[in-house]
């Protein structure tokens, strides 16, 4: 995914390096700008498709790119006009076939710096450019280092004074995540007090510096703070997100209703954000009429909600009522409508669209949404008898998805199953070329061969075969996703009270699992995780740490050793207490997995947990012996 680092910083004559280059290199606001890249030196060379996704800082917020490309043999060549209030710009490429396939500049990004007439970067792009990388990074996988982005913003902040009143929110993040916490507190506390005093400090200001002194500890500032935004905003944000709380937390739901109501009026929802939030109360009070089974009252709340909203709420208590088995026919036309809303969103979109999402992606999205929904409803057509209708539905789901979803892949198997499909052995027979089955799957196969063949042997032999090219096209996708960019070095205690480091670590293949133990997929993924350690438990060229971090506990050591005991996992977990390790890796969901060489470097990078622990130890089997096997 990642090539040479050539992160543009300040010196736009960068831009002129072999492998790419922005024309003018040294653009104004409002220009247009030709890039061109040099494909033979890219990971994506070998690439039919190629495209450029690109990212700017305009108006306060991160804006998609929308990049006209052209290609001639190697050479890739897009065009694009800078707005006129356009602060920053990040690129990337990006295989339009496969948008899992990148090259993002090692992790760094291309960034091209907005510049003045003398072609000197201006300083609020630094600031701006800091952002794209530190609090947008995740966007284009970027490697997030906290110190480049406090690096970056501390140089704009000497050559203009102002902006760091402007981006102080995030210069204070940048600053937590790389000093000491009584240095970063010190620094932190001055910095709010100085926004508070400042007569150009916003609501949303101040709303700022009152969530800092939240998390600082710092009640009398919390409780001024908050008391000065009432006064002087009496009808503003803060007030009404008061009143949003008295409304979720009113335990008589007819109260809760009229209080909803009265509120919708005294704050009409101006924009698609206030929209939104009354959506989610209506939402809210709708869940709890739909837990008492009203199905009159939870309607007629869902009713008034935007479409995409209510696909969601429908979608979201129907799949709970069918996991219970509980109200199917309600829980059909709730999946039913959401099903159907998302069908029509994918070609006739009313939701609006985030600001950072390329066309392409809010594209994609869609589909996943519908995807999402579907599932659901093929999985009540099941459960009340359709499973013919089931299958037909799940066809589509599965087409979008591409059977990256085991889950919803052994449930389309069992659909064609018991609808007595023509389509299932073959189906199946996919799914396991392509590592894709689950092991009731693996089962379904073997019966469906035993009772063609009745030989045991050849099934399992057969089944061999399928499972041995399964992992030839995992190994080959694999090599094509590996990286080489060094790891963030770290030295934390275990819960033995023992020194683990990175450095101590040298000379072996190592796995980092980023979790925390309110993380429910973090704990769902370590029953496979134990298989994989258990696995290479003799392997002395192996080592697995389990790094503990954004935990809440006030007892962050008995929090993590209570559960890993209760569990009888048998982790070295590491205790990440203020979070400083997981923020150097630039983690932005957990559970995040790094597969580190010998040298360590950073090889492979896993986000989420699919759902078999079979399927995620052999994933693991394959990173460490693919990363194993590197020079």
């Amino acid at each position: 995914m990642k090539k040479i680092f050539l992160f543009i910083l300040f010196a736009p004559s960068l831009l002129l390096a072999q492998t790419w280059k922005a024309i003018p290199a040294a653009p104004r606001p409002g220009e247009t700008v030709r890039v061109e890249f040099d494909l033979a030196t890219s990971k994506l060379r070998n690439v039919e498709n190629v495209g450029i996704n690109g990212l700017e800082w305009s108006k306060d917020k991160p804006n998609a790119l929308e990049i006209a490309t052209v290609r001639s043999e190697n050479k890739l060549i897009g065009i694009f006009t800078l707005g006129a209030e356009t602060k920053s710009l990040v690129l990337m490429l990006e295989n339009d076939d496969n948008p899992e396939q990148t090259d993002n500049n090692g992790g760094e990004g291309f960034f091209i710096p907005v510049c003045d007439a003398t072609g000197k970067q201006l300083p609020e792009s630094m600031a701006a450019q800091a952002i794209l990388y530190r609090d947008f990074g995740f966007i284009h996988g970027l490697n997030k280092t906290a110190s480049k982005a406090y690096d970056l913003q501390t140089r704009a902040f000497v050559l203009q004074a102002d902006l760091k009143l402007k981006y102080w929110s995030n210069y204070i993040n940048y600053v937590g995540a790389i000093k000491k916490k009584d240095e970063a507190n010190t620094e932190a506390i001055a910095l709010l007090e100085l926004v508070e005093n400042s007569t150009s400090a916003t609501e949303l200001d101040l709303l700022n510096v009152a969530r800092y002194y939240e998390r600082l500890g710092l009640a009398e500032k919390l409780k001024s703070t908050r008391d000065k935004i009432r006064s002087t905003w009496p009808t503003g944000t803060l007030v009404k997100q008061e009143n949003r709380k008295a409304i979720e937390m009113e335990p008589d739901l007819a109260k809760g209703e009229a209080m909803l109501a009265s509120y919708a009026l005294k704050y009409p929802a101006l924009s698609n954000d206030e929209k939104m939030v009354v959506d989610q109360l209506r939402g809210a009070l709708a869940n709890k009429y739909g837990d008492q089974q009203n199905w009159d009252k939870f309607r007629s709340i869902a009713a008034q909600m935007s479409d995409p909203q209510r696909a969601s709420l429908y979608n979201n208590f129907a799949w709970e009522l069918a996991e219970k088995g509980l109200a199917l026919d309600e829980a059909s036309i709730m999946a039913a409508t959401a099903t159907q809303i998302a069908r029509r969103e994918i070609t006739q979109p009313t939701e609006i669209k985030t600001s950072y999402l390329s066309n392409r992606d809010w594209a994609a999205q869609r589909k996943q949404s519908f995807a999402m929904y579907a599932d659901t409803y093929a999985f009540i057509l099941d459960k009340k008898g359709d499973s013919k209708g089931a299958a037909d539905l799940q066809a589509e789901v599965i087409a979008i998805v591409k059977g990256a979803d085991l889950e919803m892949n052994e449930r389309y198997t069992a659909y064609l199953e018991r609808s007595s499909s023509p389509e299932l052995r073959y189906q199946l027979e996919g799914f396991l070329l392509k590592g894709k089955a689950t092991p009731k799957m693996l089962e379904q196969f073997k019966r469906l061969y035993m009772a063609e063949e009745r030989n045991e042997a050849a099934a399992n032999a057969y089944i061999s075969k399928l499972e041995g090219v399964a992992k030839v096209e995992k190994t080959k996708a694999l090599l094509q996703k590996m990286t080489n960019d060094p790891a963030p070095g770290f030295s934390l205690k275990n819960l033995k009270g023992e020194t683990v480091s990175l450095e101590g670590l040298r000379g072996k293949v190592v796995v980092v699992d980023f979790w925390a133990t309110w993380c429910g997929p973090c704990k769902s993924s370590f029953p496979g995780m134990q298989k994989a350690v258990d696995h290479y438990k003799n392997d002395p060229n192996v080592a697995f740490v389990f790094v503990d971090s954004w935990e809440k506990a006030e007892d962050k050591h008995k929090n993590a050793a209570d559960f890993i005991a209760g569990k009888g996992y048998t982790f070295n977990v590491l205790l990440d207490l203020d979070d400083k390790v997981i923020n150097s890796f630039g983690v932005t969901g957990i559970p995040t997995k790094y597969i580190l060489d010998r040298n360590g470097k950073i090889r492979f990078k896993t986000i989420g947990f699919e759902g078999s622990d079979d399927g995620l130890m052999e994933e693991m089997k394959l990173m460490v012996e693919a990363v194993k096997g590197q020079p």
